[in-house]
């Protein structure tokens, strides 16, 4: 993970998430577990195209990043979704 950054009781850290275009990044918050992903992940769940500086194996690359992090709630570019925990085994 990238740099963090504090914005008043949050932590927030980058994630480098390419694959929409080359630039995209996602913020997760590791206390409260949230995923801000704005642009990387869509609220239809796929991608239905990249920029001329992005590249699908950069986005199958960049979900499989997000899909490691422990997150709760995930605040899409439309909206927000619920994770349902698993329980520890």
């Amino acid at each position: 993970m990238g740099k963090q950054s504090v914005l008043g009781n949050y932590k927030l850290r980058v994630v480098h998430t390419p694959g929409h275009t080359s630039g995209c990044m996602c913020l997760y918050e590791p206390d409260h577990r949230r995923l801000f992903s704005g642009d990387p992940v869509f609220a239809g769940g796929t991608l239905s195209d990249t920029a001329s500086s992005g590249s699908v194996s950069d986005y199958v690359n960049s979900m499989q990043r997000l899909s490691s992090l422990k997150t709760r709630q995930m605040l899409e570019q439309e909206g927000y979704r619920e994770r349902v925990e698993k329980p520890q085994s």
